[in-house]
This record gives structure tokens, sequence and C-alpha cells, in this order.
């Protein structure tokens, strides 16, 4: 590897000893860019370890019917490969190890590995394959993505039954944006409870303070979406 101090203000650079000190002269001028704090910076160049020891040809990843995923990479030209890691991200820019493959080519040939991510990630999974040859040199595959699982469309409340205090969570899941009328009943018909929620995001949970000491009993709370199709939610008052 080799190193180079670049002076963006003379617009040279200047080879480093990597092994040793360096000792660069210059000078500030009354000039612009002169004395600017980004003036130097270093440039390291790749090592030379000569030709790449294996081509990862194409990388896959699918969610399955049981939620796992599986991953597959196939390689052609394999050979001095000392083993593969299987990466995995939730932003597609830290990648963490999460299997290791031993090389089963080897001899110039194609390959294909296989690995099934049995507990993948909540959100996002991201997937790239890390080859390293016995010599040390390390190549990285493309990114592969599989998104988050999609989920349900539901309108759900928390706690239920209400704890005393009244305070409760309204959640919606992939539900239309817009304004969503609440209303909340006894038993006999009469309204205890009124409200607007305005639904922005896929994911919302709203707080609610419902009246406290409402007496013990079953009460429905109706919700009518920005279109006015109603949803009847059983609430259960202890």
């Amino acid at each position: 590897r080799k190193g180079f101090l670049i002076d963006k203000f003379t617009n040279t650079s200047t080879q480093l000893d990597m092994a040793g000190t360096t000792n660069i002269n210059f000078s500030v001028q009354n000039a612009a860019g002169s004395s600017a704090a980004d003036r130097f910076y270093i440039v390291f160049t790749q090592p030379d370890f000569g030709p790449v020891p294996v081509s990862i040809t194409s990388v896959t990843a699918s969610r399955q019917a049981d939620q796992t995923i599986a991953v597959q990479w196939k390689t052609e030209n394999e050979i001095n490969i000392s083993g593969y890691e299987l990466q995995r991200s939730d932003n597609g820019a830290q990648f963490g190890d999460l299997a290791a493959k031993a090389a089963t080519a080897n001899n110039g040939g194609r390959a294909v590995y296989n690995h099934i991510d049995n507990q993948p990630l909540a959100g996002d999974n991201f997937y790239r394959i890390k080859a390293t040859s016995i010599g040390g040199q390390v190549q990285f595959s493309s990114i592969v993505k599989v998104a988050a699982k999609k989920q349900g469309a539901f309108i759900s409340i928390y706690p239920n039954p209400v704890a005393a205090d009244g305070l409760v969570q309204l959640r919606f899941s992939n539900q239309a944006p817009g304004n969503y009328r609440l209303q909340l009943s006894n038993a006999a018909g009469q309204t205890v409870y009124n409200s607007t929620v305005n639904v922005a995001a896929a994911v919302q949970a709203e707080s609610l303070q419902l009246p406290t000491r409402m007496a013990a009993g079953n009460y429905q709370l109706r919700i009518w979406n920005p279109a006015g199709t109603e949803q009847v939610l059983q609430v259960l008052v202890q």
C-alpha cells in the first residue's frame, strides 16, 4: 500500500514513507486556500494482490413462506479462496457477520452457496458476501435487500381491559391517512367520549385519555375512517 499527501493549494502530491517519517515544507501566503483547514489530505492506494481470485456473479435473497430468508450466491473462477462471510445490515451501510462458508471449488470453476437466515431482522434486511483469499485479499459482492414484512391492516386498543386511569393507546397499522372520528358508548348507547385523530403514518399510536371512574362493563368504540367506513372495537372496563 502506498500513501500520498495531497496539497490542494499547490495541486501537488508527495509520496509518503510508509515505514518512517516524511517531512514536507510548505508556506502560507496571502491567498485564498493557502491557510484553508482542508488544504492537505492523505490518499492511500489499494495493495496490489494480483488478479481477483473469484467472481461473485450473483447474490439473491428472498423471504420464504415461514418468514425466514433464503440467501444464495454464485461464483466463477474460484481459486485460492479461504472462505466467505455472509454479512447482514439493517441500513445497507454497517454490516456484521451472519454466517461463514468454506470455499467448495477452489479449482477455477463455479460454485453455488446457500444459507437460511432463520431469524431475520424485523425491518429491512440487507445482505452482502465478503470473500477472503488465502493471501488476505478481501472483496465484497453487491448488496441485496429484502424489505420488511408488511404488517396487516388493523386498528387496536391497548390496554384492554382499560386501566383505572383511563389512559389507552389506539394503534393504527396500514390505514388510509386522514382524520378518524372516535365515539365511545356504554351498553345503554350513551356516548361517554368523542374525539378525532389524524393518521399520517403507516404505523401510528395515539394516546387517548378516556373518562376516569367509568362504570364497569362493556363499551363500544366506533371509529369512522376518512371515507366514512365504520369499524367497532369492543372495550372492557373492569
